[in-house]
């Protein structure tokens, strides 16, 4: 394994000690059962998932589609708009707060990430999708990928299965004399993943196999339409709208500011509307770095034989800045500090 991979693992690690796995250095001050649905494909739905007025990303700003007649729009997402749940006839999707609320829904449309702190989760060959992990079953890779015909993007399709139960859960119940059967230990689903090489997000779209074919899971698919932009997935609500106060409000994390600040007021920081730490000025905090530090970023280049630093090309510099292990003293310094630049960078422009 090359050395470069061996720093995408070690790093998803050691980014997280340095606090809600993208914050920079650290301040001293704090270390209902339901009858399966004849489907057809003849009802329009527009995913709709946030109020109107809301100031928070939704699934209908990136993408529409058509859902099967009595499928429906649940209303459900994350506290971002980042997954809409999909219901059959209404029933309302069974919730149990151990376990993601997608294993419960009939289906949904969500954001899938591209990469892990990094480390890319999608792979591609000629542009089109080649390979891709396991968002909850993670290293594992999804198995017998398939081509799906008529989509705007490239997509492909894939059968995933989750536990319901843990091991010690599964043996409590048997000691209790009540064992899970075997086919209720599971859900089992049809996932169909878009994305784009050069984008920075993808979208997938599931189906529950209790009640829905691979056929409908198709026919779903090639009904989606893409919002021009939706693969650059930028979020307003990623740019500085705060300041940053370890301690309060929604803040997160106990960036020290300072650190940066020093070194030029181009890195001064602040906090987006989540709460993450950011670069008051992005543009400028790039332009700095890629001036004062550019010893630091070509021998990360050099020992890591990458290709040049862009804005949207980084991701390698922010994992392995940190792991150089030649040149003097003063360029290490320099090639650390670009990972820790590079990371509070990545939140201005990256979900979490």
């Amino acid at each position: 394994m090359s050395r470069y991979k061996v720093g995408c693992l070690i790093i998803l690690c050691v980014l997280c000690v340095l606090s809600g796995c993208s914050t920079g250095p650290q301040s001293a001050a704090a270390s209902t059962d339901v009858t399966p649905p004849e489907v057809s494909a003849s009802a329009s739905m527009t995913a709709v998932v946030s109020p109107s007025g809301s100031d928070k990303p939704a699934m209908d700003d990136y993408l529409t589609y058509q859902l099967p007649d009595n499928l429906s729009n649940a209303g459900v997402t994350d506290s971002a708009g980042h997954r809409m749940l999909f219901t059959i006839d209404q029933a309302r999707a069974e919730v149990n707060p151990s376990l993601p609320l997608e294993w419960s829904a009939a289906g949904g449309v969500m954001f899938y990430d591209m990469y892990v702190v990094g480390i890319s989760l999608i792979g591609f060959e000629n542009g089109a999708i080649s390979s891709v992990q396991s968002r909850w079953n993670y290293p594992d890779f999804l198995p017998a990928l398939e081509d799906v015909p008529g989509c705007e993007v490239s997509a492909v399709i894939a059968e995933d299965q989750y536990s319901l139960y843990t091991a010690a859960e599964l043996e409590e119940a048997e000691a209790a004399g009540s064992p899970v059967p075997e086919d209720q230990q599971y859900v089992k689903m049809w996932f169909v993943i878009f994305a784009q090489e050069d984008g920075y997000g993808a979208y997938a779209l599931f189906l529950n196999e209790e009640y829905f074919s691979k056929d409908d899971m198709i026919k779903l698919a090639q009904s989606v339409h893409f919002i021009d932009g939706a693969f650059d997935l930028y979020d307003p609500n990623l740019q500085y709208s705060q300041e940053y106060l370890p301690g309060s409000s929604n803040i997160k994390g106990n960036v020290d500011t300072a650190y940066f600040a020093d070194k030029s007021p181009d890195f001064e920081i602040g906090a987006n509307r989540y709460g993450y730490a950011v670069f008051k000025n992005p543009a400028a905090a790039y332009a700095r770095l890629v001036e004062d530090f550019k010893t630091g970023i070509d021998l990360i280049q050099e020992e890591f034989e990458l290709e040049p630093l862009t804005p949207d090309k980084y991701l390698a510099y922010m994992n392995l800045g940190w792991q150089v292990t030649t040149g003097t003293e003063d360029e290490r310094d320099q090639a650390m500090f670009v990972t820790f630049c590079m990371d509070i960078y990545e939140n201005s422009i990256v979900f979490h």
